[in-house]
């Protein structure tokens, strides 16, 4: 690709080196003609042609591997970004808007991280289809309760198009579906963990998630003494100057090396469970508002906000015994015609016909059509978040309208309702559910140092 770029720089710069010259080739070739001395110089001038307008080349200025980061792309990411932190300043008015020159290079970073986890994308032989892509697409309108066209005036007045919303999209896909199967999928849980993550909270509800704000500074993995020290010094100051008044968030966006930096160091809200221990550990000391001391893990030194908490002391959980029919839909006219078919039968039920019976004739799910549609009893995230919503907004024998999943189309009637104290056997599950993004969350972290490290990677500009 660097030899392709390389190529049409030389063919363009051979075109304008022609275009430039003709005039002097043209002169050069003329024959001279004598002038006498009637021969008079027009008063009027002619105007010299106009050379043609000449474009700039969209320069490389970043070398990532086999791929190149344009200042082009690179200019329409920090568009995008400015936009997204306005907008997030809207709702924050705390959160100050990074200096220029940090945020290009901490854009930068993130754009090469990007490239090398689509370049494994590549080699994997993922690919993200046009369909896949707009029911991904739906699937985010529908979460933010608009249809599709809603969605694209949306963009538009936010000044994205459509084309270049779905084209980041499909990159988060495919970057999704590397991490999950590098990442995600690899970690396990082992039964001594859960006894240990168990006995570590104590009395403290599994259920009580805490929004928190973070700074991490890195440590270099062969960091000398001096740098050590230094490092230290920083994170100490840094604690002085957040408790002497300075917003956590500006302090994060100057400071932070986490991912989360331009976002004012947000963790967002987190249970025990999907936090590293050395965080668990130092929580049950701070009031809200609260700023740590600093904290030591291999990876670096960590400065914590506790910003919220919520959500505690949970004993009981409400299970729905549900029915479903499932239409199968790869593409959208599928989906469609889905759609109509399970509005038809939705009418149908409503007016007397057996659930049941059109589940058994119909239904693409091989398991519950034959029990008529039964799914059993379900606790929350059984199902699909889309599933979840539609099934928790109905009452008693509700019917939904037909609802989109990555399974198909359903039309889904709640039965029975009913609360069920919360057992060991469910809080070892949630225990795992909680370690298990935890590991992944710290695999993440390291796996990104381990590619980057292994990359060949120049910036010329930032």
């Amino acid at each position: 690709m660097i030899m392709d770029k390389f190529c049409l720089c030389l063919m363009a710069i051979a075109i304008i080196v022609r275009l430039l010259s003709a005039p002097l080739m043209a002169q050069e070739l003329a024959p001279e003609e004598p002038l006498t001395l009637q021969e008079e110089p027009s008063a009027i001038q002619e105007e010299p042609s106009a050379l043609p307008e000449l474009r700039e080349i969209d320069r490389v200025i970043a070398v990532v591997n086999d791929d190149v980061i344009t200042k082009g792309e690179f200019d329409t990411r920090v568009s995008a970004l400015r936009a997204e932190l306005d907008a997030a300043r809207e709702g924050d008015q705390s959160l100050p808007m990074p200096p220029e020159e940090l945020l290009r290079e901490q854009l930068m970073e993130r754009l090469v991280v990007e490239s090398l986890q689509l370049q494994l994308g590549d080699r994997m032989g993922i690919e993200m289809g046009e369909e896949e892509l707009l029911a991904a697409a739906r699937q985010i309108a529908q979460s933010n309760s608009v249809t599709i066209e809603q969605l694209e005036a949306d963009l538009r007045s936010q000044g994205t198009t459509m084309s270049s919303f779905l084209a980041d999209l499909r990159r988060q896909m495919v970057i999704r579906q590397v991490v999950d199967a590098l990442v995600v999928n690899r970690v396990r849980v082992s039964p001594d963990e859960i006894d240990e993550f168990l006995a570590q909270i104590g009395d403290r509800d599994i259920e009580g998630e805490y929004f928190l704000r973070h700074i991490l500074i890195s440590i270099p993995e062969e960091g000398n003494a001096d740098q050590l020290r230094s490092i230290e010094r920083l994170a100490d100051d840094v604690v002085r100057q957040v408790r002497s008044g300075l917003q956590f968030s500006e302090a994060a966006i100057t400071y932070s090396n986490a991912p989360d930096a331009l976002d004012g160091g947000e963790l967002g809200w987190r249970k025990l469970g999907q936090l590293p221990s050395l965080f668990v550990d130092a929580l049950p000391g701070m009031q809200l508002g609260q700023i740590s001391d600093v904290l030591r893990s291999p990876n670096g030194l960590h400065i914590l906000k506790l910003e919220d908490k919520r959500g505690l002391a949970t004993e009981t959980i409400t299970k729905t015994r549900a029915r479903h029919i499932l239409i199968s839909a790869d593409n959208a006219i599928a989906r469609d015609q889905a759609k109509l078919q399970l509005e038809s039968v939705r009418a149908r039920v409503i007016s007397g016909a057996n659930f049941a019976d059109i589940a058994e004739a119909m239904s693409d799910d091989p398991v519950s059509a034959t029990q008529g549609g039964e799914l059993g009893w379900l606790s929350p995230g059984d199902t699909v978040a889309p599933f979840q919503r539609a099934m928790d907004s109905l009452g008693l024998n509700g019917l939904s309208q037909p609802v989109d999943s990555q399974f198909g189309v359903h039309l889904i009637q709640v039965l029975e309702r009913k609360d069920e104290e919360v057992g060991d056997l469910l809080i070892r599950r949630q225990a795992a559910e909680q370690l298990r993004n935890r590991k992944a969350d710290e695999r993440y972290s390291e796996w990104v140092r381990e590619i980057r490290d292994e990359a060949y990677v120049e910036v010329y500009e930032p």
